[in-house]
C-alpha cells in the first residue's frame, strides 16, 4: 500500500511537470506566430498618417492631395 501511494505522488509530479514544460514550450512557439500578425515596415509606411492643411479650404471647395497610387478628396 505504501509503494502505491509513492507511485501516485510521482505520477502527479510527472503530470504537472509535463504540463508546465508543454505550456512554456507553447508560449515560446507562439511568439513568432503572433509576431507574424504585426504589419511590416512597408505596410506601416503605406498606412502612415498624412497631415494636410485644410484651413484654407472654403465651403464646397475640393482639395486634391496626391498620395502613392491614390487621390484623396477633402470637401467641407
Amino acid at each position: 500500500m505504501n509503494s502505491y501511494k509513492m507511485n501516485l505522488n510521482r505520477r502527479k509530479f510527472l503530470t504537472n511537470t509535463t504540463a508546465a514544460v508543454g505550456g512554456i514550450g507553447m508560449a515560446f512557439a507562439s511568439v513568432p506566430f503572433i509576431g507574424s500578425w504585426l504589419p511590416s515596415a512597408k505596410a506601416k509606411a503605406l498606412g502612415a498618417p498624412v497631415e494636410v492643411d485644410i484651413s484654407q479650404i472654403q465651403e464646397g471647395q475640393k482639395n486634391y492631395c496626391r498620395l502613392e497610387r491614390s487621390t484623396n478628396f477633402y470637401c467641407e
